[in-house]
């Protein structure tokens, strides 16, 4: 054996370049099933073609119908009320002073639209508007329904109101004046004055109306004393009231006084001649009251929210109420 072959690789009768060539190391041994196949066998059948799918043809899509926006209108009215009775009469003449405020809330993010306030009141308080030209018109003006009876009459003013999407806070609408006759006030006065020959006893009583929305409160009652009395002798005795010689005037204040319930206040003083020698009319005590409510109102005005043509929407309206009063009793 050849040192350079240890193996005998020469003694092997191979020919890695001729017909057995497939068989060095490291090559791959493949049958040709083509090559070998049997001519005589028969062919397998084809296939069977393939249904088709049947498809659904979608249709087109419709534009989705967007719903009218949401507006969320709240309305803030705020009174100041003069009113002025006389002894033993049931019913009181007001002078109101209203101010109208509204502050919209839509859920289109873009714009508010356009919408109409309806004020409804009695046809005998003799209200007059005067709308803001910033956000408010007046379309119709005291339209009084002639079918109803006329007890029931009521004045309808519309006005459009146009409140620009950047109005974050509330905006002012309108003033209003207005005269009428009022029977129930939030509060009655009831007043005695007894004469026992030179001493005179004063009773004043307080009641809220059961039919309040809330509390009143910084309540200030006052009674002026006529020159009959001597000052010196004037004494308060229910309330923690106090005796202004100067005005000649007896004050009381309470904080607050939950509707339905009632105060009493009372004081005595002298007089400077006995009612047996008083000629003519007797003295006389007028009483003057204020107080305030944040929650009601004296006039009887209603508001609603309507959609305007070509603007459609779903209105939610709230209304806030505050009032000043004072009251006078002669």
């Amino acid at each position: 054996i050849d040192a350079f072959d240890p193996f005998g690789f020469s003694e092997l009768d191979f020919d890695p370049f001729g017909d057995n060539a497939s068989l060095c190391v490291g090559s791959s041994i493949h049958d040709d099933d083509a090559s070998k196949k049997d001519p005589q066998q028969p062919s397998p059948p084809p296939a069977p073609p393939r249904k088709p799918v049947a498809t659904t043809a979608t249709p087109p899509t419709q534009p989705i119908q967007q719903l009218p926006p949401k507006i969320i209108v709240r309305v803030n009215i705020h009174e100041e009320v003069s009113t002025s009775i006389e002894a033993g009469e049931k019913v009181c003449r007001a002078s109101i002073e209203g101010t109208i405020q509204a502050q919209v809330h839509s859920s289109n993010a873009t714009k508010n639209a356009p919408f109409l306030l309806c004020f409804k009141e009695p046809s005998t308080n003799n209200t007059a508007f005067k709308f803001d030209g910033n956000f408010a018109a007046e379309v119709l003006s005291n339209f009084v329904d002639g079918q109803e009876e006329e007890r029931r009459r009521e004045t309808a003013t519309l006005a459009k109101l146009t409140i620009p999407k950047g109005e974050i806070g509330t905006v002012k609408i309108a003033d209003y004046t207005a005269q009428c006759e009022i029977k129930n006030l939030p509060f009655l006065v009831q007043s005695r004055i007894k004469f026992d020959e030179n001493i005179c006893h004063i009773a004043l009583q307080i009641r809220s109306n059961l039919a309040n929305k809330g509390e009143l409160e910084d309540f200030t009652i006052a009674v002026a004393v006529p020159q009959q009395v001597k000052p010196e002798t004037v004494k308060v005795t229910k309330g923690a009231g106090k005796w202004d010689s100067l005005k000649r005037i007896i004050k009381w204040n309470v904080d607050c006084l939950p509707k339905g319930a009632s105060m009493l206040f009372s004081a005595d003083a002298e007089l400077i001649m006995s009612v047996n020698k008083v000629d003519g009319l007797l003295p006389h005590f007028p009483i003057i009251v204020r107080c305030r409510s944040k929650l009601d109102q004296v006039s009887k005005m209603k508001i609603d929210a309507v959609a305007v043509d070509g603007h459609p929407a779903t209105f939610m309206l709230d209304t806030v109420s505050s009032v000043r009063i004072l009251h006078r009793v002669s």
